[in-house]
């Protein structure tokens, strides 16, 4: 059986540092314990997308190393689909430093590896793509990405497209006519602003869905996200909870539960929503994927908890 959401992009081992508080230079602090996860962008999208009930597939590769070869068991054991995942022997699997503080706030040290381990688009198999409902990806590689788009564009399958702003950053002629190509476009704030060159994040969202995707989600941390259709701009607040441990995966969390609670039915509002849910239960615990399951998330919002404004 094949996936139902596929995901195209980079998977990493996170190694988490927990510490009181940041370092300053020339400074020294005290870890207080350590973490060590698998994760990336995409591949955490994929996990969650898994833990959501609906059948997920990695397109992507790692090293033929230990930790390539933590990643793939971690996705055979997530029920992720990893039949266009390879290990190679050119390449190493990156390992990212992520430094999380006592308010759950963090620091990235990114394995300049990561890149390196998107699939060129040559490697790309059409006919995995094709049978997907849904093909999603960051686009870390421009060319893979939209080869994939135009694949699944002759196929009818939806397009979702998570732009931050490492990629905003190439511009919005590089990177329109990925968009142009994109139903669900999921910017975080500093992508959709950095790409529209605007100062309001509404004005931004209005501009990208001009350019063709059916839906806007702009995410944008403790105020929540904003969600524009051609029919309704709302923000979506979050919902509190009382131990925030780390927010490293919060988006990628919000990602993978908006798309799956789509595929399965909700309206863009009530996907949402139920997706806020997902993300404030994924702060609690520390590392990129501690993402929900469905039922734990239906749990929780039947549990009433509060709203942010």
């Amino acid at each position: 059986m094949g996936a139902k959401i596929v995901g195209l992009g980079v998977c990493s081992i996170d190694q988490f540092v927990l510490v009181d508080e940041f370092c300053r230079p020339d400074d020294k602090v005290w870890v207080r314990g350590f973490v060590r996860q698998c994760g990336g962008v995409v591949a955490n999208f994929c996990v969650g997308v898994a833990r959501m009930g609906v059948r997920s597939g990695f397109m992507g590769s790692a090293g033929n190393d230990r930790e390539g070869r933590e990643i793939l068991q971690n996705f055979r054991r997530e029920g992720v689909d990893t039949g266009d995942f390879a290990l190679k022997s050119d390449t190493r699997t990156p390992v990212n430093i992520i430094v999380v503080d006592s308010h759950g706030s963090r620091q990235i040290l990114q394995d300049p590896y990561m890149e390196r381990n998107v699939l060129r688009p040559r490697e790309v198999r059409p006919e995995y793509v094709e049978r997907a409902d849904v093909f999603h990806t960051d686009a870390v590689n421009i060319s893979t990405a939209k080869r994939c788009m135009q694949i699944v564009e002759r196929a009818g399958t939806t397009v979702s497209f998570d732009l931050e702003r490492h990629v905003a950053v190439y511009g919005m002629r590089t990177v329109r006519p990925l968009i142009q190509l994109t139903d669900i476009l999921l910017p975080n704030r500093r992508g959709a602003l950095e790409l529209t060159n605007e100062t309001n994040v509404a004005r931004a969202a209005r501009k990208l869905l001009r350019l063709g995707p059916q839906v806007v989600v702009v995410t944008l941390g403790e105020r929540g996200a904003l969600l524009v259709t051609e029919k309704e701009e709302l923000r979506i607040p979050i919902y509190r909870v009382r131990n925030v441990a780390d927010t490293t995966g919060a988006g990628d969390c919000f990602n993978s539960a908006f798309v799956s609670a789509l595929h399965k039915g909700m309206t863009p509002r009530e996907a949402a929503d139920f997706a806020a849910a997902a993300a404030a239960l994924s702060v609690t615990k520390v590392g990129a994927q501690t993402m929900p399951r469905w039922k734990e998330v239906e749990e929780f919002i039947r549990s009433n908890p509060p709203r942010g404004k």
